[in-house]
């Protein structure tokens, strides 16, 4: 099997980026689901956006087959979530 650049690999040439990529891509789905069903905000189509790029990135790399680079970009797409998450409930607190 060959990847994007016609690299020979394996498919899931590592579980370890396989497992994080599956979990964080289902984090990221369930995040839009419940993005759609939840009250509207002032950043709605700010998170859309977000959770849009994020599937993207994810839907991308699966069927690529490019799980290293995906994976990596997908950890800093998570380290950007907790900033964004912190942000927000500091913004949501009445203190």
């Amino acid at each position: 099997m060959k990847n994007i650049w016609g690299d020979k690999v394996t498919p899931y040439n590592n579980p370890g980026l396989k497992m994080y990529g599956l979990v964080t891509m289902g984090y990221h789905v369930g995040g839009l689901i419940t993005h759609l069903i939840e009250p509207r905000r002032n950043d709605f189509l700010e998170m859309m956006l977000h959770h849009i790029v994020a599937f993207y990135l994810f839907f991308g790399y699966y069927l690529s087959n490019i799980w290293r680079i995906g994976t990596v970009v997908a950890f800093l797409h998570d380290i950007a979530d907790i900033t964004a998450n912190l942000t927000k409930s500091i913004s949501e607190t009445r203190y």
